[in-house]
């Protein structure tokens, strides 16, 4: 019952926060810094990686985590040329994380389930690490790419 609960709760955050205007008021916040943000490409999807894994230590949904983000950055990003599909694909894919085990509900629910023998988890947060590396090197390499498809 409480993986029950738990999930109820973090999947309904996205609505939590656009219903409370916090959506609104963060984008009215952040300006400033998002005008620094985006005046070069590979800063922006840095910033949206590292803003994604602080996030993350607040909002454990990373379906909502990324959602916020990318309805924060979406003025900016629009203003500037940059199709939105790529702040949405660079914050989904950063979000899928877990350094701790309380910040993925797939992570805590097959830990639940299995009655915490499913596997030790530091090699899971070793793995973790690695990805989220290996994710924004792929995410830099992209840029021209997606330059070249008419994305930026």
């Amino acid at each position: 019952w409480p993986a029950i609960f738990l999930i109820g709760c973090v999947f309904n955050m996205a609505r939590v926060v656009k219903a409370l205007n916090i959506d609104t008021w963060l984008t009215e916040v952040l300006k400033p810094i998002m005008g620094m943000v985006m005046t070069n490409t590979f800063t922006m999807i840095v910033s949206i990686v590292v803003v994604i894994i602080l996030l993350r230590f607040l909002i454990t949904n990373m379906t909502s985590g990324s959602i916020i983000v990318a309805i924060v950055m979406m003025p900016s990003v629009m203003a500037a040329g940059i199709n939105p599909w790529i702040v949405i694909f660079v914050a989904f894919t950063a979000a899928n994380l877990f350094f701790f085990k309380y910040m993925s509900t797939i992570y805590l629910c097959a830990q639940f389930t299995t009655h915490g023998e499913m596997s030790d988890h530091w090699p899971m947060a070793k793995f973790c690490m690695a990805f989220t590396v290996i994710s924004t090197i792929g995410f830099l390499v992209s840029v021209p790419f997606w330059k070249m498809f008419g994305l930026m």
